[in-house]
């Protein structure tokens, strides 16, 4: 079994209840991050009893997993990168010229593999900076990264997706849910004393997993 096929299996076992359990013993002190932590415990156990966890994989788009380990389990992040592709013009973003052997970094060599190479080579290979990651994921490009280092190549062209722009395409609510609370608990952390709660995520929860709609 590859390492990626180890950790999606982890992924299918992760415990949601024991994740929420870690948060609140950890953070039982610090009453703006507990009542944070009650709200989207609702949310996203509401979302589990409707869609289930892991949820069906879209197999009509270009989809990339990248699973996070925490104390509770492995949890998989899904990506849309046809869905990225096409929000990249509204996103003002600009192509960078990046150095081959920087870009490199990006790319979980472990995690290649020739039988998942996709190759539609129209969407852009895009790079994600997150607070939430210990470094910068490649999640769309790594094989043509990982070519282009074996050739020599010196410079490759990509886009960086910073924090809160992944969140359209991150393709379940549960795992949209998931970023968006984990940001929550990130700034209510970091920035004691010079959050405005109103500019919580958990405030827009509506609009972004589309609760009362009934859709994705």
């Amino acid at each position: 079994m590859n390492k990626h096929d180890y950790y999606e299996k982890r992924a299918e076992a992760f415990d949601i209840n024991k994740h929420f359990d870690i948060l609140q013993t950890l953070l039982k002190e610090d009453l703006v991050a507990k009542e944070l932590i009650l709200r989207w415990k609702e949310v996203i156990l509401s979302l589990i009893s409707k869609e289930g966890y892991p949820p069906p994989m879209d197999i009509t788009h270009e989809i990339y997993s990248l699973v996070v380990g925490y104390d509770s389990g492995s949890f998989e992040y899904r990506f849309n990168i046809d869905l990225a592709n096409t929000l990249l013009p509204a996103m003002n973003k600009l192509a960078v010229e990046l150095p081959v052997r920087e870009a490199i970094k990006y790319v979980d060599i472990d995690n290649l593999s020739i039988k998942r190479a996709v190759k539609n080579h129209n969407n852009p290979i895009l790079i994600m900076k997150s607070q939430l990651f210990d470094q910068p994921q490649c999640i769309n490009g790594n094989h043509r990264i990982f070519s282009a280092y074996e050739k020599g190549q010196e410079t490759i062209t990509l886009y960086y997706i910073e924090d809160n722009e992944c969140i359209p395409f991150l393709s379940t609510r549960i795992g949209r849910a998931m970023y968006m609370m984990n940001t929550d608990l990130n700034n209510t952390l970091h920035l004691p004393g010079k959050l405005d709660t109103n500019s919580l995520l958990i405030e827009r929860a509506d609009e972004w997993l589309f609760i009362n709609k009934g859709s994705r």
